[in-house]
């Protein structure tokens, strides 16, 4: 029962950062995710402790996906990038930033990326990596390596190539796109 019960919270917290990504509001500058999420972000590790040790920095590398060559951190977490951000100032604030947490500087380019790698500071002080001067995420839906569930959200949330650029192709069969 307690699963069910924990299962169910974050159906609910995804549904409301779904919501909270589709709107066009930017006046929040609320930055906070969840534990796991920030994880994912930083790039830190935790310890059987419950302590975290600081990033030395995420090696960005391509992947073969559905897609084609895709954008992904070290451990082939897929990134994205937000057609909605205004250069490299943020547009996934608020409840947004639970549901697509930010990646976290810094990074470097490895295999397969030739689009420039750099860090763009927010308003709240966090350094967002770049690809190509977009700002990079990940997806809160994508549960294993590899997974590709944001592609398309919403028309604004799209994978990125080894260039920088979105990818807005459909997938070939039997891809993992969305909802």
């Amino acid at each position: 029962m307690r699963r069910l019960s924990i299962i169910l919270t974050m159906l609910a917290a995804l549904a409301l950062g779904a919501a909270a990504c589709g709107s066009s509001s930017n006046t929040s500058t609320d930055t906070q995710t969840t534990a796991s999420a920030a994880g994912q972000a930083s790039g830190s590790t935790t310890t059987a402790g419950g302590s975290e040790t600081p990033a030395k920095g995420v090696a960005l590398a391509t992947a073969d996906s559905s897609f084609g060559k895709i954008v992904v951190d070290g451990e082939g977490r897929t990134l994205y990038l937000f057609l909605a951000d205004n250069g490299t100032t943020t547009a996934c604030t608020g409840g947004c930033t639970s549901l697509w947490p930010a990646l976290v500087a810094p990074a470097t380019a490895g295999t397969g990326v030739t689009g420039t790698v750099g860090d763009a500071t927010q308003a709240d002080g966090t350094k967002q990596v770049t690809l190509n001067g977009h700002l990079l995420y990940y997806y809160g839906g994508d549960t294993n390596p590899g997974d590709t569930m944001g592609q398309g959200i919403g028309g604004k949330w799209y994978v990125v190539n080894g260039a920088g650029e979105p990818v807005k192709a459909a997938a070939s069969s039997g891809a993992s796109s969305g909802y």
